[in-house]
C-alpha cells in the first residue's frame, strides 16, 4: 500500500467505527460511519497532510471526481498532488 494512501485510510479510520482490516476500496463513506459534518472534518485534514485545496462538490463534478467511496477519494487526492508536481 503506498504511502499516500496508508495516510488517507488513517485519517478515514479516525473517523470511521471500523477497523483498518474492515475498510476496502469500494466502501461508501456512509457505510463506514462517517457523516456530513466528519466529512468537512477529512476534508481539512486531507488539506492540511497533503497541502492541497480540495475543490468544492460542484468543481468535483467537472473533473469526474467524487468523494462519496474510499477509491474516490484516493483518486481524487493522487490527482490534486499530480497536479500541484
Amino acid at each position: 500500500m503506498s504511502q499516500c494512501r496508508t495516510q488517507i485510510r488513517a485519517i478515514l479510520l479516525e473517523y470511521s467505527k471500523l477497523s483498518e482490516n474492515e475498510i476496502n476500496d469500494e466502501d461508501d463513506l456512509e457505510n463506514l460511519g462517517i457523516d456530513s459534518l466528519s466529512l468537512v472534518e477529512i476534508i481539512f485534514d486531507l488539506e492540511e497532510m497533503f497541502d492541497i485545496k480540495i475543490p468544492d462538490e460542484a468543481t468535483l463534478e467537472e473533473m469526474n471526481l467524487s468523494m462519496s467511496k474510499v477509491k474516490d477519494i484516493e483518486e481524487l487526492i493522487t490527482t490534486l498532488l499530480e497536479q500541484k508536481a
